[in-house]
């Protein structure tokens, strides 16, 4: 699946739910890149999504309908960056 299927793909999924979304991160590196000069976008294997819920219920809410459309929480570990800030993989 390139890029732009991968983000067309969880968009459809996302569009479904009452909520704000925006994609962030690598997985739309090849979407924004537009010089063909340009080298190809790393791949990644998942896609970082920005979600707006107003109050802990609708984010407890939406969670539980993520889930109904077939997506998993992963728990995280935070490793140490270059500049210092936690990140998570």
């Amino acid at each position: 699946m390139t890029p732009l299927e991968q983000i067309e793909f969880l968009a459809n999924k996302f569009r479904k739910l009452p909520c704000d979304f925006a994609f962030l991160g690598g997985a739309v590196l090849g979407v924004l890149i537009t010089d063909p000069a340009a080298p190809p976008a790393r791949t990644t294997k998942d896609a970082d999504v920005w979600v707006n819920t107003p109050t802990r219920k609708s984010y407890t809410d939406l969670e539980a309908q993520l889930r109904k459309l077939g997506f998993k929480m992963t728990r995280l570990k935070a490793r140490p960056s270059a500049d210092g800030a936690g990140v998570r993989s």
